[in-house]
């Protein structure tokens, strides 16, 4: 697996979601992606991806490319730094934290009706 780290200069959050429904929509393989992440400050958002190896990748760029031109989205540095990934550690946050629905459901628990037993 290798990790690719991307620093823009200027990705705001509706440029990245634009970005991202403009690479599906050109049928961009993003199946070899094991891990998608985009973060930072809005207006320099940065990305790092884990992909399944180095062949996949090269196949990506052709698609990226012209999307980020297409939305304005420039590099901070000339070149994306490519690195080899030893293990990811999964993590798995609370149902809780996702939403604002309680872990059981919006739903309230019904009282026990009194047995009918004497």
């Amino acid at each position: 697996m290798i990790a690719i780290y991307i620093v823009t200069k200027n990705m705001t959050s509706e440029q990245h979601s634009k970005g991202r429904d403009r690479l599906r929509e050109a049928g961009a393989l993003e199946g070899a992606m094991k891990l998608h992440s985009c973060f930072g400050e809005e207006g320099q958002l940065q990305v790092f991806d884990v992909w399944e190896s180095q062949e996949a990748f090269d196949k990506f760029p052709t698609y990226l490319g012209p999307v980020m031109a297409e939305l304005g989205i420039e590099l901070a540095q000339p070149t994306k730094t490519r690195v080899r990934v030893h293990s990811i550690a999964g993590y798995r946050a609370p149902r809780a934290a996702h939403s604002s629905v309680h872990p059981r459901g919006n739903h309230q628990r019904r009282q026990r009706r009194p047995s009918a037993r004497p």
